[in-house]
Formats: structure tokens, sequence, C-alpha cells
């Protein structure tokens, strides 16, 4: 089976390096390696482009080829065009940006993985990267799901043939009740990203591949700990934020070969683990839970309801909150200074400061901490989930917080 593993690059040199390095560091080196970096638009920091066109053009470590675009695709059609372009000579492709930094054994992994399944069908992807989840351990060193994961990858020519740009693909799978099931587990969010999409928000080629092996209930290959190091979350991206961002690693230190699976489907423990784990909401639905804590906050001053007077009655003088946006400022307008907000809490974050607060992960919240008050209402239920494995305190939505506020004032007011 030839094997073409691509590195798409732009203008992040010193990303562009450091993945090189690992890659030339790997314990198996690529056997095709091919380079492509899109080409300039008028934002481009030229001399950083130039750097990156410079640096490729020096890979003396292994066979090479490099692609450059005459013009700026843009993420997603770099993408597509590269696999495509890959695939027409190779059996299988391997696929790296230039913020996912391999770990020594990536490429072994891969490999192993693609050979070791190239005949099982239904088998359309393997994963680089870990899912930040509890899944129960199954005995090797990865399980299949039902959702890719973009950083570090790797697909069978055979597989990639059914992908397409089609936005019926949703319809589709939402007409049909068992894939429409399958939806539900792992891609809640996906008909938010496609949206995006088509407003322009997003330029994503993942979706559709999402979408293209959901439809035909393919299976995922996932490793329990992560074969990338993600170095994009610094704000040098186009499409990446500046953040801390946080992943389960496999150890620097192993050169244990790796154990793949030999049953080849997905366990019910695994689909009950991601069963809200990929939770979001429409568009529609956040809309409708803004306006009605909207409405409560309204009622609440209306008849003269004292959020911070509750709070301090129930001997709460810190909280911390998970989000952003209006309803913080309104809390922190509320609340200060006689009860604290210790944190701002988000999945991912980058230690900056808003309104003196400092922002965190959940992974960093502390014992002073005495209510976490979630402002995504239209998530509480999976945010909750995964901040009660770091917070033994109280985790409340800020719309039933208001809801309790305003039945505990007016049942005092009757008493």
């Amino acid at each position: 089976m030839k094997v073409g593993t691509i590195l798409l690059t732009y203008a992040r040199p010193k990303h562009t390096k450091q993945v090189l390095d690992a890659l030339r560091n790997n314990t198996v080196l690529p056997e095709k390696l091919y380079i492509f970096q899109d080409g300039e638009k008028e934002t481009t920091n030229h001399e950083d482009w130039c750097a990156v066109r410079k640096y490729i053009n020096s890979i003396d470590w292994c066979w090479s080829k490099v692609i450059f675009s005459e013009y700026n695709k843009g993420l997603a059609s770099s993408v597509v065009d590269a696999i495509n372009y890959v695939l027409i000579e190779n059996d299988a492709v391997i696929v790296l940006e230039d913020d996912c930094v391999p770990h020594k054994l990536f490429m072994e992994y891969m490999y192993l993985a693609l050979e070791k399944y190239c005949d099982v069908k239904d088998i359309y992807h393997v994963s680089g990267s870990a899912w930040d989840n509890d899944v129960k351990d199954n005995g090797y060193d990865a399980y299949f799901m039902g959702r890719i994961h973009s950083c570090g990858w790797a697909t069978w020519k055979d597989r990639w043939e059914y992908y397409s740009v089609d936005y019926t693909l949703l319809k589709k799978i939402r007409k049909d009740a068992g894939l429409n099931e399958h939806l539900e587990i792992w891609g809640p969010d996906l008909e938010n990203m496609l949206v995006g999409n088509i407003c322009g928000i997003n330029d994503s080629w993942a979706i559709f591949w999402d979408l293209t092996v959901m439809s035909r209930l393919g299976k995922v290959l996932c490793p329990y700990k992560s074969l990338i190091t993600n170095i994009g979350y610094d704000g040098s991206g186009v499409h990446s934020m500046n953040c801390e961002f946080y992943q389960r690693v496999e150890s620097a230190d192993r050169f244990e070969k790796f154990h793949l699976p030999e049953k080849i489907e997905i366990a019910e423990e695994t689909k009950n683990a991601f069963k809200h784990f990929f939770s979001s909401a429409s568009a529609l639905v956040m809309l409708k839970y803004r306006n009605d804590i909207l409405s409560k906050w309204l009622y609440l001053k209306c008849k003269g309801l004292d959020l911070k007077r509750y709070l301090l009655n129930e001997n709460i003088a810190h909280i911390s909150v998970w989000g952003a946006g209006m309803f913080l400022d309104l809390l922190y307008d509320e609340l200060l200074p006689d009860i604290e907000i210790d944190h701002i809490i988000k999945s991912c974050m980058d230690g900056s400061v808003y309104h003196n607060i400092k922002t965190i992960p959940i992974e960093r919240i502390d014992d002073v901490t005495q209510l976490l008050v979630v402002i995504p209402t239209y998530d509480f239920a999976a945010i909750a989930r995964k901040a009660a494995k770091h917070f033994d305190g109280k985790i409340v939505s800020l719309f039933s917080l208001l809801d309790d506020v305003i039945k505990r004032q007016e049942l005092d007011r009757f008493i």
C-alpha cells in the first residue's frame, strides 16, 4: 500500500518548522511527503510567507515534493485539493497542518492503523488526536467511535471517494431514523457548523467529511491519548483563536508498540460516554434561552428583587462563571464588590483578564469558589457533567438561579 503524507502550510514559519522537526524525529519517516503552501493574499505577512517557502524547499531528510498555490485558496479548498492530488498516486493519505506537532510515534501509529484496517471498509478515518472525554478502557491504545478529528488524521483512497461538498447530506440523515439517532450522538453540533459555512462564518471542509462518514455509519479509530500537540491556539492562525488549549497527549517517553482493537465495533459504553459530549443547540434554541434569561432578569428588576441579597443569605460570597458576554457584564455589575467572581471558566482559555477576573479552564478551578454559574443554559447538561469532574461545589444555570431568586423572595414576601 502506498501512503502519501501531506503537510499544509501558509505563513507561519515557526509553527511549520516545529511540525517538520517533530516529523523528522519520528521513529518512522514518511514514505512520501507532500508539502502544500497556500498562496498569498493582501493581508499576508510576506516575510513570513517567504520564510515558510524557503524552509520547506530545504527538506532533504525524506522524499518530498513542494506544491505552491498561485493564489490564496483558503483552508477548505487547500485541504480537499491537496488530498485529491496525493490520492491520484497513493492508496492512503496522512494529513497534517502547520500547527499539528506529531508525537515521535505518530507515523508508526498511522502506518499500523492504515495497514491493519485497509480492507475493513466501514472504517473511514484514523484520528491522531484524542477527544477530551473519559472513555472506558478497552485494553487497547485506541477505540472506535463515530466522529472524526481533523488534527492529524488519515484515510484511504476508496473511502475518501465518497467525500463531497453536499449541503443536503444533513437533511438526508435527518430523514432516516437510524442515521438520525447516530447523528444525535456524534454530531448534534454539526447543524450550526453547516449554517456557519453558509453564512461565511466558517470555511470548513471537515463538516462534509463528518457528515459523509455519519451518513454511511462509518467508524473512526481514535487514540485514548493524543499523538498530536496542537500549537495553533496562539492567535497566529486564520481559523484559530488565541487561547491555551488543553490536550491529553501521549507520553513523550513512550516507545511501546501500539495495540489496536481487533473487534470492529463502537461499544455501547463509548456511545454513552459521548451521548451529550457534542451537545449544541440550534441558533433558534440559543435565542430562546437568551430571551428567557432576559425576561427573568427584567421581572426580577421590576419586582425589586435582589440577586446579591439572595446569594448572601445563602452564605455565598465567592462564585465562578462559565461563559462571558452581556450576562457576565450584568452579573459583574450586580454582585461586586460584596460577592467575588473568582474566575471566568471557558473550555479553551488564554489566561486573559476580563473585568479584573482571570479566565481559566475548569481544570484549574479552586476550592474558594462556592457556586459555579453557567451562562450558556442551553448546554447546561453537558457543561455540568464536565465541570463536576473538577468541581465539588454547586453548579447552577443562570436561568435557574434567577428563577430561584424570584421564587424564594416572593415566597418570603407572602410569608
